[in-house]
């Protein structure tokens, strides 16, 4: 509990400075010279009106989980690039967080597309004129009778260079692409590109999203959209089905649920058995409640479950699960695959990802994953090596749970009640609950790992950690360490990790070679399962006894894997022994500090 204080004030200082680096952008904006416009082709607006502003959310989780998909192919392809390549491409990505961390939004965007087109298998390498596009509809979510359509494609920044091409924007639907625009565009350096335009007429699908995308011909700029088409309004779904909520009277207790999770059954979606009473207790219909708010015909672009959402599918997903709840069946229990539910007193958004092994009644492990600073519940979910987690997964057959981590600093009882809820709906091995955290979570997984020590088999911290308490002692605890991170490097984790292990405190440290901050995740995520998974409450060994001198801690590295699911015995170099004397303070490059708001 020592711990809750000084991490509390540390989430709250770098919330703000969060907030604050997600809003949107502003400024005057230049309108690039243009050659008149034959009809039907994307015009220019007035240059005396205001053009609209950047939302900068959407877009930077957009480019984040290319750059990571295309990175985590890179590295665990068949040729994968030398070690001095992937240090630098790890410096370019913790230089893009160090933008996000100090509020330079729009260039850490900007650079982020660098990045991206870096990473695509384009031979010969196209130019760029040096900007960055954004497409965007609105409304995103379209309906017979609504609001008219309308594409918006921006850059992030003024062209470095002057050329002229084709603007071309393709619909694709069905996976049959349709060409909307092809016209001839100047793009002037100096000056930044805005076009508006309505969508055009067409038929498109019901009940499916439309991806967008936008191109100048003989450049590398593109960008996409989605843009969804429904029957009716969503906003006016989601209130009848809350309307239906409203009118079921639910049970108090929670006891069926739990049975359920222990129960194998033919439908890994549906509810009690038939012999059940036929209604849910109030847990399921406040689970779907808040899962209803997601749907809307104006998704939020800072909200990431309504962002990455696809609008047709959750509508189609949120009316079956209501269906189920007014038969007296339970939509969660046993429910497979990923989707957002609340969690705790509080409703904080939480992630789920179950496995096909999860459908009947073996007991398999939960592992809670915590995001660092800046993301949420999403990142173990999408992101961090292109959703390896969820392959993982899969592959050994466990429960994911990511939570939002900004609010469990300091606060173990949430753990507790994440656990019983996430066991209510899946057979969950108690002897084998894991937690794994990245930056701010990899320290307040340090903080769990020791306020519940007795219910977490095993906790491992990725580029982040925090101090042990003298009279603490941790669940066996893993901490990684990136060589190349400037955020939260490794001269800032091991003086902890020197004092634990000084103190005979079940904790090991390992340290990866040529990579960064935030890609080392990727990278590591295989071995660090692996490692976990070699604890359980009833096997940790008795504590050795305590010698009367105390000796040098040895920070020693273990056989590593790759980046995949399948063993790669050629990248075991990549993590190295550390000296336990830190030495190399001062030539290491300094953390980077978020300013105080």
């Amino acid at each position: 509990m020592a711990l809750a204080a000084p991490i509390s004030k540390f989430v709250r200082r770098l919330s703000l400075v969060a907030l604050l680096g997600v809003s949107a952008g502003s400024g005057a904006w230049a309108q690039p010279a243009q050659p008149p416009a034959p009809p039907g082709a994307p015009v220019q607006p007035d240059p005396s009106s205001p053009a609209p502003a950047i939302v900068l959310r959407a877009e930077l989780a957009s480019r984040y989980l290319a750059v990571d998909a295309l990175f985590a192919r890179l590295v665990s392809g068949e040729n994968p690039p030398p070690p001095e390549r992937i240090a630098a491409l790890n410096r370019q990505f913790d230089d893009i967080t160090s933008l996000f961390f100090s509020g330079r939004m729009s260039e850490a965007v900007r650079v982020l597309h660098d990045l991206e087109r870096e990473l695509s298998p384009r031979d010969p390498m196209p130019k760029t004129v040096g900007t960055g596009l954004s497409l965007r509809v609105e409304p995103r979510v379209w309906w017979a009778g609504a609001k008219e359509p309308r594409l918006t494609l921006r850059s992030f920044a003024p062209a470095q260079v002057s050329t002229t091409g084709k603007l071309a924007i393709t619909a694709i639907s069905r996976g049959a692409p349709t060409t909307l625009f092809d016209q001839e565009f100047a793009v002037e350096a100096g000056k930044v590109v805005l076009v508006e335009t309505p969508l055009p007429d067409a038929i498109w699908p019901r009940g499916e999203s439309v991806r967008l995308v936008a191109t100048l011909d003989g450049v590398s700029e593109s960008a996409e959209a989605m843009f969804s088409v429904v029957d009716a309004s969503l906003d006016t779904l989601r209130e009848s089905l809350l309307k239906r909520l409203d009118a079921i009277t639910p049970r108090e207790s929670a006891s069926d649920d739990a049975a359920l999770a222990g129960q194998a059954k033919d439908d890994p979606t549906s509810g009690p058995a038939a012999d059940k009473k036929p209604t849910v207790t109030a847990r399921a219909v406040e689970i779907a409640r808040h899962r209803l708010a997601a749907l809307t015909d104006a998704p939020s672009d800072t909200d990431s479950a309504q962002f990455l959402a696809d609008p047709p599918a959750l509508a189609r997903e949120l009316t079956a699960e209501v269906e189920a709840i007014e038969a007296g069946r339970n939509p969660y229990g046993r429910r497979l695959g990923e989707y957002q539910r609340p969690q705790g007193k509080e409703r904080t958004p939480c992630m789920i990802y179950a496995p096909k092994a999860a459908a009947d009644a073996t007991l398999l492990p939960l592992v809670i994953a915590l995001h660092g600073m800046g993301g949420d519940e999403s990142m173990f979910i999408r992101g961090y090596g292109g959703g390896l987690l969820c392959r993982l997964a899969d592959d050994k057959n466990f429960v994911v749970a990511a939570p939002l981590t900004y609010k469990l600093a300091g606060n173990a009882a949430f753990i507790d009640s994440l656990i019983e809820d996430v066991a209510a709906d899946y057979a969950i091995d108690r002897d084998r609950v894991y937690v794994i955290g990245h930056s701010l979570g990899g320290g307040v997984t340090m903080y769990l790992a020791q306020a519940r020590a007795s219910t977490i088999a095993a906790a491992a911290c990725i580029a982040g950690a925090g101090p042990i308490g003298k009279k603490v002692t941790p669940c066996p605890t893993l901490v990684v360490g990136a060589e190349l991170d400037r955020i939260g490097g490794p001269t800032r984790v091991r003086p902890f990790i020197q004092a634990a292990i000084a103190d005979a405190k079940p904790v090991e440290y390992r340290e990866v070679k040529n990579y960064g901050h935030t890609l080392v995740v990727g990278r590591v995520l295989p071995e660090v399962i692996e490692w976990m998974f070699q604890h359980t409450l009833s096997n940790r060994p008795p504590r050795e006894p305590r010698e009367e001198t105390p000796r040098k801690p040895e920070l020693r590295p273990a056989d590593v894997k790759s980046n995949d699911v399948k063993t790669n015995d050629a990248k075991k170099s990549d993590i190295a022994p550390v000296d336990a004397t830190p030495s190399d303070t001062k030539s290491s490059p300094q953390p980077l500090r978020a300013p105080r708001p």
